[in-house]
């Protein structure tokens, strides 16, 4: 498995040296790894709920119950996994309502999944600005920021180092969920040695030229219910779930900024 992780590797170097663009690079990073894992990582049949142990005994499902409250933890390892595992349990035993009720649309209660998407869906999008892009011009003659010189430094030039993505890497939780791309952060943690040089490329490559690969400007939506009446669609709000990879380089932009406002107090001022 990290055999093929270095010749992909070579493969990428190869088409970041020949001028690819960042979706090219991307898709082929996305393709091998799915490739990779498919071929490496064993799946297994989830277990089916009638055939839970209590079903047939009793004091089975006590020694269950007992097995999640008080678990053997290892010496040489967390106690995630038992976290994890607790409050799914929970979560399950919960008998308040979860996900999106009938919503109401011209005195009408919509409980087809479609058209409770698509209200949904057009309430998301009348909150949020519009993607129209904004040139410098105009961006100051809408009185955005005025029109005279800024008495703070300039920020430095962003360097993205493979020793510094792979100690995100390495931190990455590996019982979070994946994006729109399917990546899994456990697998990104596991082979993080083999991942750190090829993501350095790809995110490099993106600051360079100014583009996100495709991949990162999705996100999978889910509805949330907030407060008040549940058929409103106006009461949910959206949690988007996006690319492991893309957090990672927002984390890398966004420290880089926060590290210069605060090196000249451009926030606040210190004392």
């Amino acid at each position: 498995m990290k055999e093929e992780a270095k010749l992909l590797l070579e493969h990428i170097r190869k088409e970041e040296e020949s001028g690819s663009d960042i979706d090219k690079i991307w898709n082929l990073f996305k393709t091998s790894l799915e490739n990779i894992t498919t071929n490496h990582i064993p799946t297994k049949m989830a277990r089916q709920k009638d055939k839970l142990p209590w079903c047939m005994d009793y004091r089975a499902y006590w020694s269950y119950i007992e097995d999640i409250l008080t678990p053997e933890v290892k010496e040489d390892s967390t106690n995630q996994g038992t976290s994890k595992r607790f409050w799914t349990y929970v979560k399950h035993k919960k008998s308040d309502k979860s996900g999106v009720s009938p919503l109401k649309q011209h005195g009408k209660l919509e409980t087809d999944p479609v058209k409770q998407a698509s209200l949904l869906n057009e309430q998301f999008k009348s909150v949020f600005s519009t993607s129209d892009k904004i040139t410098s011009e105009s961006f100051k003659d809408g009185g955005y920021m005025k029109d005279q010189p800024s008495t703070y430094p300039e920020a430095e030039e962003i360097v993205i180092s493979e020793a510094g993505v792979l100690k995100l890497l390495k931190n990455l939780n590996a019982h979070k969920a994946g994006g729109p791309d399917d990546i899994k952060p456990t697998i990104l943690k596991e082979l993080a040695n083999e991942m750190a040089p090829i993501l350095t490329i790809i995110f490099r490559k993106s600051l360079e030229s100014g583009k996100l690969p495709s991949d990162w400007k999705k996100a999978r939506i889910t509805p949330a219910f907030k407060k008040g009446k549940r058929y409103s669609p106006s009461n949910y709000r959206p949690i988007s779930l996006t690319c492991v990879c893309c957090k990672i380089m927002e984390h890398i932009i966004t420290s880089h900024i926060m590290n210069h406002a605060e090196r000249n107090s451009i926030l606040y001022q210190r004392c």
